[in-house]
């Protein structure tokens, strides 16, 4: 009696095992999106090469996203959302599209002074039309509205969803004083930052 049931134990361990391996092998293919919003231009007025006006009660808001799959198999990205939270209220944004028909784009320093961002519509992110893969980094500018009160905003949130070819959905967050160092960024996105001053 103790045999028999030792002999179905094993039986059994083995049945599962082979489903569980089908289980693990389909878990671990299904692509995984992790990311970093990188940086954040927003605005409330008009931008060189970019918008010329804006609704009133709108600001926009330019994110410099870095998606990661830490799956082998890879996805692509139909569309993005984000949403902003201050305090505990987490805020909507509407994405803009077709931003690629704009022959430049800059932004203006706290001094005024134009900063060029270098080759915009390739940065684009949906214009690279590449997949996230495993390894490989996908990163590229996003841009939306939101809520012109969000503009000051401290102590700022943002959740970035990206909805795959499949409808599934990706989230991350990352917090106002988590977004990495302005030269990282700046490199990668191909902002032309001011020369600092020279030493007297």
């Amino acid at each position: 009696m103790v045999l028999t049931t030792i002999r179905d134990i094993i039986v059994t361990l083995l049945a599962l095992s082979g489903w569980g391996k089908v289980l693990i092998d389909w878990i671990s293919g299904r692509p995984k999106i992790r990311g970093l919003i990188m940086g954040v231009i927003k605005s409330t007025g008009p931008t060189p090469g970019l918008i010329p006006g804006l609704p009133s009660d709108k600001a926009w808001f330019m994110v410099y996203a870095y998606l990661v799959n830490q799956r082998k198999n890879a996805i692509h990205i139909l569309d993005y959302h984000l949403d902003i939270k201050t305090g505990r209220k987490w805020h909507a944004g509407a994405r803009l599209y077709a931003l690629h028909t704009l022959l430049n784009f800059g932004f203006l320093d706290v001094a005024g002074k134009e900063v060029p961002v270098d080759q915009f519509q390739d940065n684009l992110i949906y214009r690279k039309n590449a997949p996230v893969e495993f390894g490989r980094p996908l990163h590229g500018w996003i841009p939306f509205l939101a809520d012109r009160d969000l503009y000051q905003a401290k102590d700022v949130t943002y959740r970035l969803t990206c909805i795959d070819a499949f409808q599934r959905k990706h989230r991350f967050k990352t917090h106002q004083r988590d977004l990495p160092n302005m030269g990282l960024w700046a490199e990668m996105a191909g902002i032309r930052l001011p020369k600092p001053p020279e030493p007297r």
